[in-house]
């Protein structure tokens, strides 16, 4: 019994292996909201503002990540694989973790762990109410998820996910092709030549191994890996073709309505309060260049776009409830205090917020 088991059946098709597979529909209506972020930063600070009495588990895809966690956030509990080799290890709170298992439930408020826990491991607590996973294998994440016990119908999650830029799916299409390009050409053009053209490229799918008379060495590919690295390539393939692919993917897989950008909210918040401290006061050419700079709209090429046109459209289009005049010129001769006003005659934009 799996709840991913996508990947076992599609092998046993490919093996032409007879099977016979029963499915029970997956239930997400426990999910309360689905969330990705891109910046570790943002959701750290996300973190801190968790209430008192509401717990969060924190799967990271690394024990030295998930243990700087626990270093941030203090009274948090840390788990990483005991036998495993990393040297986080030795922060291991043995009993406390033996507690947990025990009990199916953490007393601290934050738990920070690795996929150690992501099979047979239960967490029956309705304090949890944040499930947040920075995995990128879809397999581990979905069983990370299902750590989380849910009681009742009351007992709702919130589930953040670390996304996966487009620039790192095709980061990881091309490390499958170069593991699964050599193994094609083993396949079709045999040892001799596969030695002549790889010889100094070492494959974690193709191993040595002696004929049956012990009197030469061939080279043989590790099926089942070299399935799954076809397997990974067909999915970031498919991932590609539209646009945020990624979150999009898990939004269907979760049976989500929709999600949000954690990243897009603090960063609408911060702007926010930018434009609210500039808000009817004139602004020159270095008040200009901050505004242009806090916005940052950029092209396809990457540059900076300056014109108040476009940086109307880009309020417009985020419900920024903000509008910028430009060419405006300051007529007046001297200031309040009776001074001469440096600005006369110079031109300079308005920033004005409408309910």
């Amino acid at each position: 019994m799996s709840a991913t088991a996508d990947g076992a059946i599609e092998y046993f098709r490919f093996k032409h292996i007879e099977h016979r597979s029963y499915n029970v529909p997956h239930d997400y209506s426990h999910i309360k909201e689905l969330i990705f972020y891109r910046n570790d930063k943002v959701l750290q600070k996300f973190l801190h503002t968790i209430p008192k009495n509401e717990k969060a588990v924190c799967f990271s895809k690394s024990a030295k990540k998930a243990f700087n966690l626990h270093t941030i956030f203090k009274g948090s509990l840390f788990v990483c694989s005991a036998s495993g080799t990393s040297r986080e290890k030795k922060y291991l709170d043995k009993e406390k973790i033996s507690h947990m298992l025990l009990k199916e439930r953490f007393e601290e408020k934050f738990l920070f762990t690795t996929s150690t826990l992501d099979n047979g491991v239960n967490l029956r607590d309705e304090q949890i109410k944040y499930v947040i996973v920075d995995i990128e294998d879809i397999d581990i994440l979905i069983q990370c998820l299902g750590r989380k016990r849910i009681a009742d119908n009351s007992d709702k999650v919130t589930v953040i996910i670390k996304n996966i830029s487009d620039k790192m799916i095709n980061k990881k299409l091309e490390d499958c092709e170069r593991i699964i390009d050599p193994a094609k050409y083993l396949m079709d053009n045999g040892s001799l030549e596969y030695v002549k053209k790889y010889r100094k490229y070492s494959s974690p799918v193709i191993y040595d191994t002696e004929t049956v008379d012990n009197d030469k060495v061939e080279k043989v590919i590790n099926e089942l890996r070299y399935f799954k690295e076809c397997y990974d390539k067909k999915f970031y393939e498919d991932i590609l073709q539209e646009e945020h692919g990624y979150m999009t993917y898990l939004q269907t897989k979760l049976q989500q309505d929709s999600y949000t950008v954690l990243d897009d909210t603090y960063e609408k918040a911060t702007l926010s309060d930018y434009l609210d401290s500039i808000t009817g006061k004139q602004l020159y050419k270095e008040e200009q260049e901050e505004l242009i700079k806090k916005v940052n709209i950029r092209d396809g090429r990457n540059r900076l776009q300056r014109g108040c046109r476009i940086i109307n459209e880009y309020f417009i289009e985020n419900n920024f409830p903000y509008s910028v005049k430009d060419k405006m010129k300051d007529n007046k001769r001297k200031l309040e205090n009776n001074e001469p006003n440096p600005n006369y005659t110079k031109t300079y934009w308005s920033l004005a917020k409408y309910n």
